[in-house]
């Protein structure tokens, strides 16, 4: 797990992590040592 990324976080492809936060998924992008939020979806 990545510092800063929550621990129910999924990883995935490419350093991209996704997290359900109600009707939300969360999409976050790590690089280097630092944490992006990509993406804000509709579940």
């Amino acid at each position: 797990m990545i510092e800063g990324i929550s621990d129910d976080a999924e990883s995935g492809q490419d350093g991209r992590w996704t997290l359900q936060a109600g009707e939300y998924v969360l999409v976050f992008v790590e690089s280097d040592l630092d944490v992006y939020l990509a993406a804000i979806e509709r579940a």
